[in-house]
């Protein structure tokens, strides 16, 4: 399957986004890029799972990457021995194989310009790329224009996913969801599980085996806990102990929706970001255009639109 330029680069960001996040080591990858030759560089070739790899990649682009697609892109249950493999499949077994392998099952969309009142408007193009993921992620999603708040309409896992792929389209220049309130008390209560493990390992170590010292020391243990949460609540006063209750239960059941970045929070605020983004790339082929004032593109030559001709490039900020 032959992809665009613009495509074809979202999809090697993406990947690359991906074995970042996995490795913790980066490295440019391009259509012509091997596979095995670039997680060798990562010194990751013996460590990453293929089928983790897999799961991510679907997770990340929202579309399915089976083990026959690998096999069929890897081509290795077809050879007898590795140098079999690389004198006949190993030319062909890069990430431009892949991109072109998954574009068409993931929602790469372009953002461009739709006319309005005689004139063209990336951000209306923006919103309607906006309006496309949303019915992806949510088919029964209620009608929305730009001025309905994002929360209106998406939460939860629906909302993180839908914002996955907004960075996908923007290559990561849109900023990313801050970290939930779930998130942070979750962190909290792994911390405590460690301390408190901790303190039973310490008590069987002082202990040993008398099982009635170290059972009245687990329970010291959460006695104090609890003569804490009276005190919390005690300060709270009735009212707010019951309050605080109250949330917290609602909290353990219904999870937090996630926040959004400061200075988002209607599709309208999305699809403006989107579109300043946007005008900072060639549509064809996905140059940068940062710092350029001729009316063609310095990569392919082609004819910049109007929306793009002397723009100060993708700064997601502004």
């Amino acid at each position: 399957m032959s992809i665009s330029t613009l495509e074809m680069e979202t999809m090697l960001h993406g990947f690359r986004r991906i074995l970042r996040d996995m490795t913790g080591k980066d490295a440019p990858i391009t259509p012509d890029t091997r596979i095995d030759r670039h997680l060798k560089q990562l010194n990751a070739w013996d460590d990453i799972d293929p089928l983790d790899f897999m799961l991510r990649t679907e997770l990340y682009f929202d579309c399915k990457f089976t083990r026959e697609d690998w096999e069929s892109l890897s081509h290795y249950r077809e050879c007898k021995s590795p140098d079999e493999w690389e004198r006949r499949f190993a030319h062909d077994f890069t990430f431009g194989r892949m991109a072109e392998l998954l574009a068409g099952r993931t929602l790469l969309l372009q953002v461009k310009p739709e006319v309005f009142i005689g004139r063209p408007c990336l951000a209306a193009g923006a919103f309607s790329s906006m309006e496309r993921l949303v019915l992806r992620q949510n088919s029964l999603a209620p009608r929305f224009g730009p001025s309905t708040p994002i929360h209106q309409v998406l939460k939860g896992s629906s909302l993180r996913r839908f914002w996955r792929q907004v960075q996908l389209l923007t290559r990561d220049l849109v900023p990313p969801l801050p970290n939930s309130r779930f998130e942070g008390y979750l962190k909290y209560g792994v911390v405590a599980l460690a301390i408190d493990g901790v303190a039973i390992l310490l008590t069987q170590m002082i202990v040993g085996d008398n099982f009635s010292a170290s059972l009245l020391f687990n329970l010291t243990v959460a006695l104090c806990a609890l003569l804490a949460l009276l005190m919390v609540l005690g300060t709270l006063g009735v009212a707010g102990g019951a309050a605080f209750l109250s949330k917290l239960g609602v909290f353990v059941v219904k999870k937090d929706k996630p926040q959004l970045p400061v200075g988002i929070a209607t599709f309208g605020d999305l699809s403006r970001l989107v579109a300043r983004v946007h005008r900072g790339f060639c549509p064809d082929c996905g140059r940068n255009l940062l710092g350029v004032v001729s009316p063609d593109c310095p990569e392919c030559n082609s004819r910049l639109p109007a929306y793009s001709f002397a723009t100060a490039g993708p700064t997601a900020s502004t």
